[in-house]
């Protein structure tokens, strides 16, 4: 006898399915139930200060962030691609801002910035920040140059990553981590960048994702699921995004 079953377990949530039964004589009978799936557990949960996954209405400039703190800003969700869930992150030049000024400030502790992005264009002459708060050699982001190549800013430091060039329509995660001084870059989980930085990477700048504290440096293309957490390095070695 034969059973096909059919339905999506990508999502997260609770979900109808439908079973069907085929016997040997071609008689079939189908029953719908519900299942739920979670995702794992994450146990740096509670070091979290920052999770966006950018769920919602097309257009939308409503930014929920899973920790409780207020984003605003020019971008806005879209439906139109995603790398996760229904929407993302659109920006065209302009980032959103947390409101709480201090509330994401990265000192000289351990930390794990991530998010997945695609790019819609690359730059020609200014760098496209991803996400960060670097202006006037204070802060630090994660920039996408003209060459397709990422670089690590922070303060007066640019460290540039080594990898095969970013393309156009393509989406790929990107972590920032830091342990102990040490930095690395990791793109689709691979390290690209290893450099010391343990100095405090504060600055009167608000957080932001979709580009820094300069506006002309702003992301051009789609980012989803950003998370930053505190005092953690999730991310030592490679691993599978």
């Amino acid at each position: 006898d034969a059973v096909s079953f059919s339905g999506d377990t990508a999502a997260v949530g609770e979900f109808t399915f439908t079973l069907q039964v085929t016997d040997g004589q071609g008689a079939t009978d189908s029953r719908e139930f519900t299942v739920i799936t979670v995702k794992a557990v994450d146990p740096h949960f509670e070091s979290v200060v920052s999770l966006l996954h950018f769920e919602g209405a097309d257009t939308s400039t409503v930014f929920t962030d899973q920790s409780g703190k207020r984003w605003s800003g020019a971008a806005q969700i879209s439906t139109t691609d995603k790398r996760f869930g229904s929407s993302s992150l659109l920006c065209s030049g302009a980032p959103i801002v947390v409101t709480e000024k201090r509330s994401a400030v990265l000192e000289a502790e351990d930390f794990t910035a991530e998010a997945w992005f695609k790019a819609n264009s690359i730059p020609s002459s200014t760098w496209y920040s991803l996400f960060g708060n670097w202006a006037a050699n204070a802060g630090w982001c994660v920039f996408l140059k003209p060459d397709g190549l990422l670089n690590w800013n922070s303060g007066t430091l640019a460290a540039p990553a080594t990898h095969a060039p970013i393309q156009v329509g393509t989406w790929y995660h990107l972590a920032a981590s830091r342990q102990g001084g040490a930095l690395k870059l990791f793109l689709g989980g691979e390290q690209v960048l290893a450099v010391a930085d343990a100095q405090a990477l504060s600055s009167l700048q608000p957080l932001r994702v979709g580009g820094n504290a300069v506006a002309s440096d702003g992301w051009r293309g789609y980012l989803d699921e950003f998370r930053l957490t505190r005092g953690v390095a999730r991310y030592t070695a490679n691993f599978t995004p």
